[in-house]
């Protein structure tokens, strides 16, 4: 619980370590786990290398530099097991107490983590940087949780639980899905300076997928942004693609044209895949969707968008749109016909625009 300022590498193999803030002591009395009042510890260094340990960033600490997992290695970002001092204070032996103190919001984390040989993720609290993961398992729980690196899954789990909120803007690769519940996922692109006014573009990919696993999951993508992945719910789930209203993020003058034109298409945000979502909601703006396959939802509203149905590498089929209530204004629909067959736009109840 002292604090850490080191430029080199620090190593853990097998058992535990705990970096963590310190308890307040006040005359007379012992300190404790269960104390409200706790004074803030900063671990700096270039990186933490595990091998088969554990490791938390407990109540009050701060940590900035890289972490390396690997060989069923746990790191948790936000932990609620901490140790107290029975003598803190007093000069003698230290007596060490482990005990339970879980406060959201005194912990933050500041790095790129990497997984290895089945380790694991927990972020419970503020976290800000990138993670590349392989054969490892990663669950987010934390409100604030943004990656600002490139960040990609191999053959790794990707779990938004309730009340995680993660922000990714270095672009994203899953070759799995990426499993929201009652959370929120929001894709957008790099800024390039503090007020968020220009973007460079960035590719987000889930080969298996977005499920959306709640009526509350909500997936967003904009400012630059190029999404693609099927979308996949049996919930009243919400989907939104660009920027409903207030300010849109414009495309940075330092990006590449040929890619913002390769990956947008001149629009705000892309969106490439399937929405096989009957009971969901979906806002579109200023994107451009090629839509790949038959898809569903509950509603939809279109503005200022050009949905393009086309193929892709394994279903070259004609493809059905299938909306229960459409709105739509200032939207193109590009579909294929061989002149015997095309593609469909079918609305059930309503439409609008």
């Amino acid at each position: 619980d002292g604090s850490v300022s080191i430029s080199g590498d620090m190593s853990k193999q097998d058992g535990a370590l705990i970096f963590q803030g310190h308890p307040v002591i006040h005359a007379g009395q012992t300190v404790s786990a269960s104390q409200s009042d706790w004074e803030n510890r900063e671990f700096s260094l270039n990186n933490l290398n595990l091998n088969n340990a554990d490791f938390s960033l407990s109540r009050n600490a701060f940590m900035n530099g890289n972490i390396r997992a690997v060989n069923q290695s746990t790191v948790i970002i936000g932990g609620d097991t901490v140790f107290t001092d029975k003598n803190d204070g007093t000069g003698n032996d230290v007596i060490s107490v482990e005990g339970k103190s879980a406060a959201a919001g005194t912990s933050s984390y500041t790095g790129h983590i990497t997984l290895e040989q089945k380790s694991a993720l927990d972020i419970r609290d503020n976290f800000r940087g990138g993670v590349t993961s392989e054969d490892s398992h990663i669950n987010v729980s934390s409100s604030s949780v943004l990656f600002s690196d490139a960040s990609s899954f191999i053959n790794s789990s990707l779990n938004i639980h309730k009340g995680g909120a993660l922000t990714a803007q270095g672009g994203l690769f899953t070759s799995g899905s990426i499993d929201i519940g009652d959370a929120s996922l929001l894709l957008t692109g790099t800024p390039v300076n503090s007020d968020d006014a220009a973007f460079l573009p960035t590719i987000n990919m889930a080969d298996g997928g977005f499920k959306l696993m709640s009526d509350s999951s909500v997936l967003k993508a904009r400012d630059q942004a190029s999404v693609v992945g099927d979308i996949i719910s049996d919930k009243q789930a919400t989907i939104s693609f660009g920027t409903e209203s207030g300010k849109e993020g414009i495309l940075s003058e330092k990006a590449s044209r040929g890619v913002a034109v390769g990956l947008l298409s001149g629009f705000n945000t892309a969106y490439r895949g399937a929405i096989h979502a009957p009971s969901a909601s979906a806002t579109v703006n200023n994107t451009w969707w090629q839509l790949t396959g038959d898809s569903s939802l509950r509603s939809l509203k279109n503005t200022g968008s050009m949905t393009y149905f086309t193929g892709s590498a394994a279903n070259k089929a004609f493809h059905t749109l299938t909306v229960d209530e459409l709105t739509t204004n200032g939207t193109a629909y590009a579909m294929r016909t061989d002149l015997k067959n095309a593609d469909k736009l079918v609305v059930n109840k309503k439409l609008s625009g």
